[in-house]
């Protein structure tokens, strides 16, 4: 049997680092002097015999996002802890993106000691992300082109999106003796609605091509008639793995229009009311963003426009994780809807 020696703190935090892509520092109340970790060292691309400070460590943020990153002297003033994303820029001219978790520490209470910063590099899940964002972008514009509005399923044909009405949601209904519905159904007129839960049922059944002409409810309460398809999608080795749907208006039937605002066109109103419809506080949109309380204040009092591109960013995607969409019409009325969840 081998034996293990005892593994220092400093052995656990510099593995950690290396593995996790992760940084850490310290800054210390009583002589302001500040200490990083060789993490940070190195996602900072700093030479770790170099001589370090509260002040390298600001300069080195990208401009638009200092307004993000929560300095140590404002949380000793207005809170102790914080979490925020931002880019740093580092002298080899290179771009990195890093999530940060802030805290204060205190010896007794009102007494603080060190404000203590871990930080991770996030980079490559950003690009990831931004990639999937200009997907999903296109995939919109595509389905608005065609006139489309598009919806997934299950494998068992359950979670059916809520895409055959505006005032449709994920609410499920009534599943006794077997019978799985989902809330789009309420929008179908109840005419039609047992033949489309049918003609589903049996398309999930057989793993086949699923096709129904019905009349919806549309946004303004009037019923219209849609025609809804969609196709099983398989894997590899042939198991079905979901399904995917489009509705569409039927000719005749003029679909209402709604676009996406722009996100340098939101009002501060709709940010509110995208709050609210999620119950969130000022600092639960600023901890879902990882942007500073200020930050969120500002963008609420002046416009999203006026807060770091970075921020700007963060905020808009916090909403869209939770399945908020601002929208327009034609005529300049803006509104905020709550739909499922992006996450």
């Amino acid at each position: 049997m081998h034996s293990l020696r005892r593994v220092s703190s400093y052995e656990l935090l510099k593995l950690l680092e290396e593995d996790a892509g992760l940084g850490a520092w310290i800054w210390t109340v009583e002589d302001r002097t500040m200490s990083w970790s060789v993490g940070l060292y190195r996602l900072l691309g700093i030479d770790p015999g170099e001589p370090v400070s509260l002040t390298l460590f600001a300069d080195m943020l990208h401009p638009d996002d200092r307004d993000a990153w929560s300095d140590p002297l404002d949380l000793l003033v207005h809170g102790g802890f914080s979490r925020e994303r931002f880019r740093v820029l580092r002298r080899d001219g290179s771009l990195r993106r890093l999530a940060g978790r802030t805290e204060v520490l205190y010896r007794t209470p009102g007494d603080p000691a060190q404000v203590v910063g871990v930080v991770r590099d996030v980079t490559t899940e950003h690009a990831v992300e931004w990639a999937n964002r200009q997907l999903r972008r296109r995939f919109d514009i595509l389905a608005d082109l065609l006139g489309v509005e598009v919806w997934t399923a299950g494998p068992d044909g359950a979670g059916m999106g809520a895409a055959a009405s505006a005032d449709a949601s994920e609410r499920p209904l009534d599943r006794a003796g077997g019978r799985k519905c989902w809330a789009w159904l309420d929008a179908v007129h109840p005419d039609d609605r047992t033949q489309v839960l049918e003609a589903w049922r049996r398309a999930v059944a057989d793993g086949e091509h699923f096709e129904a002409r019905y009349r919806t409810r549309l946004a303004d309460g009037r019923y219209g008639p849609v025609l809804s398809r969609a196709r099983p999608v398989r894997g590899d080795g042939g198991a079905l793995e979901m399904w995917v749907g489009a509705i569409s208006a039927e000719p005749g039937e003029a679909p209402s229009v709604r676009t996406q605002t722009a996100p340098d066109r939101l009002a501060p109103a709709q940010l509110r009311a995208a709050r609210g419809l999620l119950d969130w506080s000022l600092t639960d949109l600023a901890a879902a963003a990882g942007v500073s309380l200020s930050t969120v204040r500002r963008a609420e009092a002046t416009g999203i426009a006026s807060i770091g591109e970075a921020a700007r960013t963060a905020i808009l995607e916090a909403f869209l994780r939770e399945g908020v969409c601002f929208h327009e019409d034609g005529a300049g009325h803006r509104g905020v809807s709550l739909g499922p969840p992006s996450r």
